[in-house]
């Protein structure tokens, strides 16, 4: 099957094909991009913890997904070597609800699409290349586990949620990678990497004949058992843990924050829309612009711009924002009385009109970036959407689809706080 989707706005067009296989393949060409890219798409991440074999559920151990993720593309030297050959950079990455790998090459994207798909489609499992990887992952655990970001983000996950697997790492602990076996290893891979499980996004100046020949060599039709299934632990309570978690770290000198708001998921395309909006609000809120910023940064309460982050993942949905300060909690206390004051008055008219044009050419410029519109053209797949329907969302959102969203999305007693502090 073959559909091909318009913007009458942006001027472009992209094609989705449904291959034999059940592969899903976007192809979004651009006969003016002196690169082109592909990312292959697995709806497989840290968040699908649990494995249902014939009715029975089974917690599979923490950081399994990324274990696959690193054994397929630092599987080898050669694979490097091959994408080398091509001139192609390529990398790879796990997140809690899927898992990426990826090329850029300047020509000779036939060549460098075979790796990609040879190397995901067809991994060689050992024992022995399991215990190498085993011992890179290990490593890149003990790492980050001081690094003062990933503290902060991960204390902040464990206030915001009890049982849900985004209060672990990605890449789980030593312990959970040691105890990762051969079998369930390989079990997980066969069940998650099937076709109908996967997207395939080629971008760029290419032709789209030679990408399903491409296609042709690597994915065949599977016949997993139906009774193998990968799920995320759904019961998770409408309640967070903890409110507040504080820690010192090495290598900071002024202190950094994030207070985050736990949201529950609804449906999947809706929760995807609803993240645009919260980028829209976080702008109201804290933009650069805004009476709230010039506050803080006037009076020394943040050393630089406040980020907005939304992460939206398997059954979970948060805001965080996150700064600097001297005085963390006085930035807190004056972000929550701005939240408070546009809660109980509503959102000012002038500004909404202001953030939306800034928010609708932000998206633009997403269009115009390749890795960014890869990333939405995943994540529209997964949750069922076209991802021009997004562009189209924003420039017909009103004031009161803000407010109502405001609500529920920055709602206080769904809120927690992380702090890391420079080590005394």
């Amino acid at each position: 099957m073959r559909n091909e989707y318009q913007s009458k706005l942006l001027q472009e067009s992209y094609i989705r094909v449904t291959h034999s296989s059940g592969l899903t393949i976007y192809i979004y060409p651009s006969v003016e991009s002196s690169s082109i890219s592909a990312y292959l798409a697995v709806n497989y991440g840290a968040a699908d913890s649990v494995i249902k074999d014939k009715g029975k559920k089974k917690k599979l151990p923490e950081g399994i997904a990324h274990l696959i993720e690193h054994f397929i593309f630092e599987d080898s030297a050669e694979n490097k070597t091959l994408f080398s050959s091509t001139g192609a950079i390529a990398n790879a990455y796990c997140a809690y609800d899927r898992t990426v790998y990826y090329f850029s090459c300047g020509d000779k994207y036939k060549e460098s699409l075979r790796i990609l798909l040879k190397s995901v489609t067809n991994p060689i499992f050992s024992t022995k290349l399991l215990n190498s990887v085993k011992g890179v992952v290990i490593q890149e655990i003990k790492l980050y586990q001081n690094n003062p970001s990933w503290l902060l983000d991960m204390n902040l996950n464990k206030c915001l949620y009890h049982s849900h697997a985004i209060k672990s790492d990605i890449a789980g602990t030593e312990k959970s990678v040691n105890d990762i076996g051969l079998e369930i290893l390989t079990k997980a891979y066969s069940v998650a990497y099937k076709p109908e499980n996967m997207v395939l996004v080629v971008m760029g100046n290419c032709e789209e004949e030679s990408i399903i020949q491409v296609v042709d060599e690597y994915f065949k039709k599977t016949s997993i058992e139906a009774e193998l299934e990968l799920l995320c632990d759904e019961k998770e309570p409408e309640t967070v843990k903890e409110h507040l978690a504080v820690c010192e770290a090495n290598n900071i000198y002024t202190a950094m924050f994030a207070i985050g708001f736990k949201d529950m998921l609804l449906d999947g395309s809706q929760s995807f829309y609803n993240t645009l909006l919260d980028e829209f609000i976080a702008g109201m809120l804290i933009g650069e612009i805004t009476p709230t910023f010039q506050d803080l940064y006037t009076n020394g309460y943040i050393n630089s711009s406040l980020i907005h982050e939304n992460l939206f993942s398997r059954n979970c949905i948060v805001n965080k924002i996150r700064g600097e300060s001297e005085n963390p909690n006085n930035a807190i206390d004056i972000i929550n009385k701005a939240i408070d004051d546009k809660k109980r008055n509503g959102v000012d008219s002038s500004l909404f009109e202001i953030c939306k044009k800034e928010m609708i050419g932000r998206l633009i410029y997403y269009f115009d970036d390749m890795s960014i519109l890869a990333n939405y053209l995943i994540l529209s797949h997964f949750n069922g959407i076209n991802v021009y329907t997004l562009l189209d969302y924003i420039r017909n959102v009103n004031v009161d689809q803000v407010n109502s969203r405001l609500q529920k999305a920055f709602n206080p007693e769904m809120s927690a706080l992380s702090i890391v502090r420079p080590m005394q």
